[in-house]
């Protein structure tokens, strides 16, 4: 191998293999999953080179997985979403979101539950749960193997953006399920990652998990059990929250809509799949977008990303309506030039807008394009920081 690969570990060239940097990942990702964040213990810093028996069971024990789901689907070098037997594999996993899976989890998203996301979203047209498990595994991956640098028959995709050997479909990472101390739900439902159809079904797995512990593993509370099962993700609004919210596809929106209280299912399926990613706070959906910009909540981008994305699931985007104050008695109008307008007799013209309670629009669409809750609020505003008059740009009737 010394002749394929390079030896030792530093100065390797960028399309070069280290055989010692590959056995120090290896026995780095195997180490316990309370360690799984430490990038550098999965690089191989703090572990060895050394090949010895505690790594051959490992390697064994992996081996007998991929080399089970190699047999079975030996004739595709490159395996991806193109496969045909696909569809069956997503209707296969989104059945466990239905009914959960024994004591491992209870149903969480269920036909019921997706219908009312539906419903809230103003869809009339039909979307299936598994139009959105494919939506939401292309933000992820398109492949189960056969990508790589370069392009390797049989390589299991792996997530470009980390170290933990997030795992193909699913992207559950390697920890999570073959270190020696890996996460009890993933370790007891004992489903082979490297076998395409059960990768998928670790993505339900992981979404639709109750927090069990034991004496020797991790608990792990999947984001849609706390959204669907328990309800522990819908949060109050609370005071400065939203008076309504439209539905819009483009530049088109529909009425205003009235909001609830609390998160409603629409808000838990964006927070649960956020969640998925990184938690994105313990705030309900519109104060969220509120309070952190773009660059701050990436888990909220990646949600807006899935659900709301023309390429991917393709659901209207939600827009919130605010209270943004009420306008003076004696709010002019502004002309072109700048200045309040005057009557024929040298009185200044009143705006009809005079004195009434004004409102603004800020949600999904305007915060993944970078807007902000207050810039937005501010530009809609009839004075200016200093009170003086100003054209308000994008004030909307509060009705």
């Amino acid at each position: 191998t010394n002749k394929i690969y390079y030896t030792g570990r530093d100065g390797c060239a960028a399309t070069s293999v280290s055989n010692e940097g590959m056995v120090r990942r290896f026995k780095g990702r195997h180490i316990k999953s309370e360690d799984a964040g430490k990038t550098e213990r999965n690089r191989g810093d703090g572990v060895d080179g050394v090949v010895n028996n505690e790594m051959l069971t490992d390697i064994e024990k992996l081996w007998r997985q991929y080399y089970g789901s190699y047999k079975t689907y030996a004739n595709y070098t490159r395996l991806d979403k193109t496969h045909p037997q696909m569809n069956t594999w997503l209707t296969n996993a989104v059945e466990l979101w239905e009914n959960g899976m024994s004591t491992y989890f209870p149903a969480t998203y269920t036909a019921e539950k997706h219908q009312s996301v539906l419903t809230l979203a103003g869809v009339t047209t039909t979307k299936t749960r598994e139009e959105l498990l494919t939506a939401w595994k292309s933000r992820e991956t398109t492949s189960h193997w056969g990508e790589g640098k370069p392009t390797t028959a049989f390589r299991m995709t792996e997530g470009g953006a980390d170290e933990l050997g997030s795992m193909s479909f699913n992207q559950v990472l390697f920890q999570y399920r073959y270190s020696r101390i890996p996460l009890k739900i993933h370790r007891d439902t004992n489903f082979n990652y490297y076998d395409p159809e059960e990768n998928i079904k670790g993505f339900i797995v992981h979404t639709a998990a109750k927090p069990t512990v034991d004496a020797t593993s991790m608990s792990h509370n999947g984001a849609f059990y706390q959204a669907f099962s328990t309800g522990s993700l819908a949060k109050n609004h609370g005071t400065g929250a939203p008076v309504g919210y439209k539905r819009c596809s483009g530049t088109t929106c529909s009425a205003k809509v009235a909001l609830g209280t609390k998160d409603d299912d629409y808000e838990l399926l964006a927070k649960a799949i956020a969640t998925y990613n990184v938690n994105p706070g313990s705030s309900s959906w519109p104060m969220l977008l509120k309070n952190k910009t773009k660059s701050d909540c990436k888990s909220c981008e990646y949600s807006i990303d899935v659900r709301n994305s023309a390429s991917k699931y393709g659901l209207p985007y939600r827009q919130y309506i605010w209270k943004g104050g009420k306008n003076p008695d004696d709010m002019p109008i502004i002309g072109a030039d700048g200045n309040p307008e005057k009557n024929p007799d040298g009185t200044q013209k009143i705006h009809p807008d005079h004195g009434k309670d004004w409102c603004f629009a800020f949600g999904e669409s305007e915060w993944v394009n970078g807007k902000t809750w207050n810039e937005i609020k501010i530009a809609a505003s009839s004075i200016d920081e200093n009170d003086d008059p100003k054209t308000p740009i994008g004030q909307i009737s509060c009705l």
